[in-house]
Formats: C-alpha cells, structure tokens, sequence
C-alpha cells in the first residue's frame, strides 16, 4: 500500500539483531523501531508469585525492601536514530525510559526523580538492580546485573533513545573510571550503527 514502508529484518544493522528481547525490529525511514514488552527475562520478587519468573530476593542491598509495584507487561516501540551524531547542544536525559537494554527492559538514568540522586531508590532494586516504579514499568538505573553475569562485563548492555550504544562497566580488561569519560560520562566508541 502507498505510504507504507515494508523493512525485512537483515536490513537491520548486525548490532542491532542482539537486542533479544525484542518481538519485532524493523527500519522506517531513518529509525530503527524496537517493539517490546518491558519485562525482564530473569527472576525477580517483582513479578506476581504465580509467575514463573517470580523469585525471592536474593541481592547484597542490607536494606532492601519491596515496591508494592508489580512487573507488568507493556507493548513498547522505541525509536532509535540509524545515524547517530553527538549533539551541539547537550540536555539533561530523561528518567524512564532513555534507552533500551537488550533483553527489552527500559534504561533509565542516575536519577530518581528531576535532580533526584539515587540514593533511596536504590534500597528496593532486586537482585539484577531492576525495579518497578512509575506505571509499574520496570528498569535498570545502574548496571544491569543479569546482562553482565551473562554476557561479561565488556559487552553490548542496549541503546539509548539518541542512538548511542551502552556497554558494561569494563573496557579492555580494566573498569571504566571517571577519568575515562567525558564531562557527560561517556566517550568515544568506534561500533555504532553507522
């Protein structure tokens, strides 16, 4: 039909296809779109106890305690930049979602809320350092645990809204530090798109 644009999935970058959690991505235009549910692909106390992926928690956090916010599912496209550049004029990033990790669970930011710092919100992330809060979509605010245990610390963790690509905490066998970043904590990285 006229106005419709068809995209096959080897059109999409080879980066792009690790992004398992996704139901579809496709290319329209100059985007890429990823549709996805939202939902973590390992055990959380989030999830309703009839879930099979429901599971006590089982963290370090001395003072965890438990949202009454429960995982639901969300169909979610994100739309992504293909060709990514830097932008002249830097703004502050938004909270949920600013990106998506590759097992479809929104990225957020260091923050709790507008200028919020973390520092209370970390006390109910689950054992991979997710939770469910805001409209019960649940999230990543720091390292994703389960995307590391299970694919190292180097690796691919998911892409943000702008098009650029989140990787671990690691790069080259060594922990990336502040002094390794820019003023807006990243850094050149030559394995994007495009």
């Amino acid at each position: 039909m006229e106005g419709e644009v068809h995209a096959i999935r080897e059109e999409v970058p080879e980066v792009c296809k690790k992004i398992y959690g996704a139901s579809q991505i496709s290319i329209a235009d100059d985007f890429l779109a990823i549709n996805v549910n939202g939902t973590p692909d390992h055990g959380s106390p989030y999830f309703n106890s009839s879930d099979p992926l429901y599971e006590n928690y089982s963290g370090n956090i001395p003072i965890f305690h438990l949202y009454t916010n429960r995982i639901n599912v969300y169909d979610v496209t994100y739309k992504i930049p293909l060709h990514t550049r830097e932008a002249s004029n830097k703004s502050n990033t938004r909270l949920v979602p600013m990106g998506v990790a590759i097992n479809g669970v929104a990225l957020s930011n260091q923050y709790a809320g507008t200028n919020l710092p973390l520092t209370n919100e970390i006390d109910p992330f689950d054992q991979f350092n997710g939770h469910p809060k805001r409209f019960d979509t649940y999230h990543y605010h720091i390292e994703p645990l389960f995307l590391t245990q299970e694919n190292g610390k180097e690796a691919l963790l998911g892409f943000l809204l702008d098009g650029f690509l989140v990787y671990g905490p690691e790069e080259n066998g060594s922990k990336v530090i502040n002094n390794d970043l820019d003023v807006y904590h990243g850094h050149k990285y030559y394995g994007g798109f495009s």
